[in-house]
């Protein structure tokens, strides 16, 4: 790992480690993005999920920083497969533009779809495809935001829905699911629901659980301040190997007792230099100002929410 930084930073990964409830699952990154609304339900479920955002820090203040994973300067492939280096990944991709639909990805339907401020009756595509990292982010800037880490695959003589409304075209290529049923269920159910064309609302949490039954562990790109973070969830506690990320990515992890697109990184920074034990130098500079309760240009952005309190 690298001990010093470059002009423009230190490489960063912030990370938290906390309990999710779907049927209570608290804010995302107010005014970027919300849960899908459900119907209450009395049924108490917990989940674990672990939640990934990046920078890169010049100083301990981390004033005017950009926060996303790929804020890091590296690529959300890498990052993903840093974190699940010997798993099959799979990405599920909705209301993507028919044209730019990979040509070995499965399952594809078409269906048309209308959205408020949007075009009426667009032609739009489902499907899911087993990635590599170096396809990963020409597919999230296509508009995937959901990956399945180990699913079942389907039997092939397993029967499965299609619910595109006309049978493929002459000649056309068919690949057909690679996902159990019930799993393709799950995530129609999670993202199937959302609103607005670049959806400020975007994910059911109440899909979660039964999407978990099918996969070790489901990651969905929720919105930081100038990209994605990454949610992880799974139903057990998921260790996530410190040691290893920081060597395959050359990067600094920093936990956050909240998570990281609601806290502030410069806390984060102040209790990880208290609690350094390495034999090496703590990688990232002072700022001669100490991580204290003063208000900064970004929580009167975000309306205090950047607050670990």
């Amino acid at each position: 790992m690298e001990t010093s930084t470059e002009k423009e930073g230190l490489p960063c990964l912030g990370y938290s480690q906390t309990l999710f409830h779907p049927e209570n699952p608290d804010r995302l990154c107010r005014g970027r993005e919300q849960w899908v609304s459900s119907m209450e339900d009395e049924k108490e479920t917990t989940l674990f999920r672990t939640i990934l955002s990046g920078s890169k820090i010049a100083d301990d203040g981390a004033r005017n920083i950009k926060r996303g994973v790929r804020c890091t300067g590296k690529t959300m492939g890498d990052i993903l497969f840093s974190l699940f280096p010997k798993a099959d990944i799979v990405a599920w991709g909705e209301e993507f533009e028919p044209d730019a639909v990979p040509p070995d990805a499965c399952g594809i339907e078409y269906y048309q779809i209308s959205r408020l401020f949007g075009a009426h009756m667009k032609w739009s595509a489902r499907f899911e495809k087993k990635v590599v990292a170096s396809e990963v982010d020409g597919l999230v800037d296509g508009g995937v935001d959901a990956f399945l880490i180990n699913p079942r695959y389907r039997e092939e003589d397993e029967a499965w829905e299609n619910h595109s409304p006309y049978p493929p075209l002459y000649e056309e290529e068919h690949h057909p699911p690679i996902l159990v049923e019930a799993l393709r269920k799950g995530m129609y159910a999670l993202v199937g629901q959302r609103i607005g064309g670049n959806a400020i609302a975007r994910f059911q949490p109440m899909a979660i659980e039964d999407i978990l039954g099918s996969c070790e562990a489901l990651v969905l790109l929720h919105r930081d301040k100038h990209d994605y973070c990454l949610g992880i969830y799974s139903q057990a506690e998921w260790e996530l190997n410190i040691a290893d990320i920081e060597e395959a990515l050359s990067v600094l992890m920093i936990p956050f007792s909240i998570p990281p697109m609601l806290a502030r990184w410069d806390r984060a920074i102040a209790d990880l230099r208290k609690k350094w034990q390495k034999d090496t130098p703590f990688p990232i500079p002072s700022s001669q100002r100490e991580a204290s309760d003063e208000i900064s240009e970004e929580d009167i952005e975000e309306h205090d929410i950047d607050r670990e309190d």
